[in-house]
């Protein structure tokens, strides 16, 4: 799948695309505004142009609007971003090993004890990967209060049958 490399019609040439499959597709949209809409990281992503490394894009939000970002790419690793400095320190989290990340939090957080949710949303990031950019879309599609306080089972509930689950669950095996 290929796509222009400025996205804005001038002649850039084509640049390779993430590739997909049938995930391209699995939300029913196709594109929006002529633009195709790629899944990376279980976002839906409008990419505009692409250098290297580097996509500047727009994510589809769950009411049509977009949002503009950053895209970075290493290895088969992605990460959005706000600005394109974000989308690269994201990627650095995904690119640690995940044994790592899974250890550290087993040690933070206690079994039933209550920590505050803006804690598990900053460890949801460094567990799974997904980008703060990411996160944040999901907080506020999810309706989640950052403010409130709650359990690791909870957290797991949340967070099982989201972007990065095999992680959850083997999180979830740990404590139990």
């Amino acid at each position: 799948m290929y796509t222009k490399g400025c996205g804005d019609g001038s002649d850039c040439g084509l640049e390779r695309a993430p590739d997909y499959g049938s995930e391209l597709y699995r939300y029913g949209i196709k594109s929006i505004h002529s633009l195709p809409i790629y899944i990376i990281d279980d976002i839906q992503t409008i990419i505009t142009s692409i250098r290297g490394n580097v996509a500047k894009g727009k994510i589809l939000n769950d009411d049509l609007t977009t949002t503009p970002c950053f895209i970075v790419k290493q290895g088969d690793k992605f990460a959005h971003g706000k600005t394109l400095r974000e989308a690269q320190v994201e990627l650095k989290y995904k690119l640690m090993p995940i044994d790592e990340r899974i250890n550290a939090f087993v040690d933070k957080f206690a079994n039933g004890e209550k920590y505050s949710a803006r804690e598990f949303n900053d460890w949801y990031s460094r567990l799974t990967g997904s980008s703060t950019f990411t996160h944040k879309k999901l907080v506020r599609d999810r309706g989640i209060d950052l403010d409130s306080n709650m359990t690791v089972n909870e957290f797991i509930q949340l967070m099982e049958n989201e972007y990065g689950s095999d992680i959850i669950r083997t999180i979830k095996a740990r404590y139990m």
